[in-house]
């Protein structure tokens, strides 16, 4: 059955609004909070040094706190979240910009308050039979290597 919502595309853009007003409620409502989200296609601008660049693991935590979170919003269309942040020892500064069709969770103080089942599957386009399974399976397995480390299982509360 679960396989039946992921593979729906009304339901997927439901998840994807979903994601658009929760990450929306809480800039303007000022509560700060973090989002778990594949890395594959995070940009960071300027791109992040290699040896910095290294250490990101494929599945990561940005927590939007202080001026992170100060700094963060969502671009005209809605469809991207944007902060700066600071990354390694010196902190080197970069915009960070996470498409809101990435976004696995929404934590607040270590609790998920948002699961979106969706995640890395992108909004529908006209494609082949032949891509089409590439991007199920990658939502899956995004899910997958979350779950595979100890540490982020306390994301399943």
């Amino acid at each position: 059955m679960l396989e039946k919502l992921i593979n729906s595309d009304k339901f997927c853009e439901s998840m994807h609004e979903n994601t658009k007003e929760i990450i929306s409620f809480m800039l303007e409502g000022g509560i700060e909070f973090g989002v778990i989200c594949s890395t594959d296609e995070v940009v960071f601008e300027p791109p992040l040094p290699s040896e910095i660049l290294k250490n990101i693991k494929p599945i990561a935590l940005f927590v939007l706190s202080n001026y992170s979170f100060e700094s963060a919003y969502l671009d005209d269309p809605g469809n991207t979240l944007y902060f700066e942040a600071g990354f390694g020892a010196d902190n080197y500064a970069s915009l960070v910009g996470i498409e809101l069709c990435n976004v696995i969770q929404i934590v607040v103080e270590d609790t998920p308050v948002y699961i979106n089942v969706c995640a890395g599957r992108h909004k529908p386009q006209k494609q082949s039979k032949e891509e089409a399974p590439t991007k199920e399976i990658g939502a899956e397995r995004s899910m997958e290597k979350l779950l595979s480390r100890a540490e982020n299982k306390k994301f399943l509360k």
